[in-house]
């Protein structure tokens, strides 16, 4: 192909916010799971409640 061929190219723009969509929400999730785990370990510290190893 041309460049000015493949320059009139249109398409493959949702897919491409719909991948970069998903990986924001992936991440956000990834945060929000670390950040209970870190609570619930830091409550157990707190409170004495660690199973020795």
């Amino acid at each position: 192909m041309k460049k000015d061929e493949l320059l009139s190219i249109y398409g493959g723009s949702v897919s491409w916010n719909s991948t970069l969509f998903n990986a924001l929400v992936r991440a956000a999730s990834l945060f929000l799971e670390m950040g209970r785990n870190v609570g619930s370990a830091a409550r157990r510290i707190i409170s004495g409640r660690v199973c020795s190893i």
